[in-house]
C-alpha cells in the first residue's frame, strides 16, 4: 500500500503549495489569489484535528480544504488583516498580527487582547509557542513575553454609542434625531462616540447610510462619516462600535436622514404636470370635436345662403330687366311708333329718333353693368391688374370714402378660375366697405414677393365682432366673409379677419400662385 507524504508549503511571492509524493511520484499544485486565497503572500500555516489548513496572510485569515478557500478579514471581526503567526489548540486559534495584538478565534467569532501593555513594541506578534503548562510564549524586539490564557480576563461590556453632532452642508443641525436636508443640500457629516472605560482608544466603529450604501463602512477608531451627493429620499444612518476585546453594540445608534428633493421632483409635481397635460389633450379633443361638427353646419349654413343669394341674383337681374333694359326697348318702340306717325314733321321725326339713340345707349350700358356684375370682362381683355384698378376706380367714385391704392403686376399668375375668385373677393370687400362700414378712408394694398400674392384691404369705419361674425352668417358681412374665406381656401390660401366695434376692420390674405400655372412670382 502506497504512503503519501502531503506536505504544505507558504511562501511570500509562490502562494500556497501542496506537494505529495507516494514513492518516486511526486505532483505539485499551487493556489493563489485566484483560488480566493487573500493574498498572495502566506507568512503562516497550521493545521487543525479536522483537516483544515489555516493560513495567515497580509490580507488576512484563511481556511483550505479540498481546494476550497473561506476568508476572514476585518469586514468579519479580524482587527488586523496582516497575520504573522498561528498556533492551533482545542476550540480555536491564536492568531499574531501585525499592529494587532494578539487575537483568538473561536465558535466563529475574534476576541483580541491588548498585551500593549507588556512591553511588545506596536502589538507586534511575529511567532507564537504554547508549553505544556497552557501558557503562550511569544518573542518580541524586548524580549519573550509569556502569557496565560486563563487569568485573561475579557471585556464583555459593549459600549454604548452616541451621536455627538450632525453637519448638513457644514450647518450644525439641532436635535439631529432626525434631519431634513433641503433641495440642493446633498453634503452629510455625522460625528459619533462609543463610551468605553477599558481602552477607549481601542474602540472601533462601523457605521451605514441604509438606502444608500449596500454594506457596513469600516471606520476603525475614526469617529466622523462622511457623505456627498446623497440623492432624494428616506434614509436611516447606523453606526456600531466594539470594544478593546472586540465585543460589539449591534444595535448601535440610529439617525433617520430625510433629503428632500427639488419641487419638479415631488409627487404632486408630476400629479399636476400630468393633470394639466389630460387637460390640454382633453381640450385639444374638445376643439377637434367641435371643430368637426361645426364645420358641417357652417358648410350647410353657407350652401343655403349660396343658393339664396342664387335666386335673390335671378331674381334682381330680372328686376333691372324688366324696370331698366324693357322699358327702355318699349320707349324705343313707342318713340319708333310716334316718329313713323309724324313723317311729314322732319324736325319731330329727328327730336324722336335723337330721343331713341339716347334711350338705346342707356340701354346699353344697363346691359354692360348686368353682364359686368354677372362676369368681369375686363379679366380676358385687359388682365387682372387692369380689372382690379378698374373695380377700384369704380367703386371709389360712386362712393363717399377716399381710397388709397399701391397694386403691383399679377398678370399671368394664376388660372383664368383663380383670377375670377381673387377679382370677386376684392369685389366683395369693396362691396362690404361701401354697404356695412361707414368708413370715411380704406386702403387696398395688393403686392408680390417671391413667393406668394399678398392682399390686404382696410378701412377706419365703424367695425364689428369678427368672431360671432365668422360663428352667424347672417351678422355684420353676412355671407360675404363666408364667400371671401370659402373662395381663399379654394385659392389654398390664407385669410385673416381682424375687427373690433369702432376699430376698423382688416382683411388679410396670402396666396400662393397654383404650379399648374408655370409661373413664378
Amino acid at each position: 500500500m502506497p504512503v503519501f507524504l502531503i506536505i504544505a508549503l507558504g511562501s511570500y511571492e509562490k502562494t500556497l503549495q501542496k506537494t505529495a509524493r507516494p514513492a518516486a511520484l511526486y505532483i505539485a499544485d499551487d493556489w493563489g489569489m485566484e483560488e480566493e486565497l487573500p493574498q498572495s503572500s502566506v507568512t503562516t500555516v497550521v493545521q487543525t484535528r479536522d483537516s483544515y489548513l489555516w493560513l495567515g496572510t497580509s490580507g488576512g485569515l484563511a481556511k483550505f480544504r479540498a481546494g476550497e478557500f473561506t476568508v476572514f478579514d476585518s469586514k468579519g471581526g479580524l482587527p488586523n488583516g496582516c497575520v504573522w503567526s498561528l498556533l492551533a489548540d482545542e476550540g480555536g486559534i491564536w492568531l499574531g498580527t501585525w499592529n494587532g495584538g494578539l487575537t483568538r478565534f473561536a465558535d466563529g467569532k475574534f476576541t483580541t487582547y491588548d498585551v500593549s501593555n507588556s512591553n511588545i513594541s506596536n502589538n507586534v506578534v511575529l511567532a507564537l509557542h504554547k508549553t505544556r503548562d497552557g501558557r503562550l510564549w511569544f518573542p518580541t524586539v524586548k524580549g519573550a513575553v509569556v502569557i496565560d490564557p486563563g487569568l485573561i480576563k475579557t471585556n464583555e461590556l459593549p459600549p454604548p454609542v452616541v451621536i455627538e453632532s450632525v453637519l448638513a452642508n457644514k450647518n450644525l443641525v439641532e436635535r439631529p434625531a432626525k434631519i431634513e436636508m433641503p433641495p440642493g443640500n446633498t453634503d452629510l457629516e455625522v460625528q459619533y462616540t462609543g463610551l468605553s472605560f477599558v481602552a477607549p482608544e481601542k474602540v472601533r466603529f462601523k457605521y451605514k447610510l441604509e438606502g444608500y450604501d449596500d454594506d457596513w463602512t469600516e471606520a476603525g477608531a475614526r469617529r466622523t462619516a462622511y457623505y456627498t451627493n446623497i440623492p432624494p429620499g428616506k434614509y436611516q444612518f447606523r453606526v456600531i462600535a466594539a470594544n478593546n476585546d472586540g465585543i460589539w453594540n449591534t444595535e448601535g445608534a440610529m439617525l433617520e436622514v430625510v433629503a428632500m428633493p427639488p419641487f419638479y421632483r415631488t409627487w404632486w409635481f408630476y400629479a399636476l404636470t400630468i393633470l394639466a397635460l389630460g387637460v390640454v389633450v382633453y381640450s385639444l379633443y374638445k376643439f377637434r370635436i367641435s371643430r368637426l361638427e361645426r364645420a358641417p353646419r357652417i358648410q350647410e349654413a353657407f350652401s343655403q345662403q349660396l343658393m339664396a343669394s342664387q335666386e335673390s341674383e335671378r331674381r334682381r337681374i330680372a328686376a333691372e330687366l324688366h324696370d331698366s333694359l324693357e322699358q327702355n326697348l318699349l320707349i324705343i318702340k313707342n318713340r319708333a311708333l310716334i316718329g313713323a306717325n309724324k313723317v311729314a314733321n322732319t324736325d319731330a321725326v329727328l327730336k324722336q329718333l335723337d330721343e331713341i339713340s339716347s334711350t338705346a345707349s342707356y340701354a346699353i350700358e344697363e346691359v354692360r353693368t348686368i353682364a359686368h356684375n354677372l362676369h368681369p370682362y375686363q379679366l380676358e381683355r385687359l388682365g387682372l391688374t387692369s380689372a382690379l384698378e378698374s373695380v377700384i376706380e369704380k367703386v371709389s367714385d360712386s362712393a363717399a370714402i377716399r381710397f388709397s391704392l399701391e397694386i403691383d403686376s399679377v398678370d399671368n399668375l394664376f388660372s383664368p378660375e383663380e383670377e375670377i375668385n381673387i377679382y370677386r373677393i376684392v369685389q366683395e370687400s369693396l362691396n362690404n366697405i361701401i354697404r356695412h362700414s361707414g368708413a370715411t378712408k380704406a386702403k387696398v394694398f395688393i403686392k408680390r414677393d417671391r413667393q406668394r400674392l399678398n392682399l390686404q384691404i382696410e378701412d377706419n369705419g365703424k367695425g364689428f365682432d369678427a368672431h360671432a361674425a365668422t360663428i352667424d352668417l347672417n351678422r355684420t358681412g353676412g355671407l360675404g366673409l363666408q364667400d371671401i374665406t370659402e373662395r381663399t381656401r379654394m385659392l389654398g390660401g390664407k385669410c385673416a379677419i381682424h375687427s373690433v366695434p369702432n376699430g376698423g376692420t382688416s382683411i388679410v390674405i396670402n396666396i400662393a400662385p397654383r404650379t399648374a400655372t408655370g409661373k413664378t412670382l
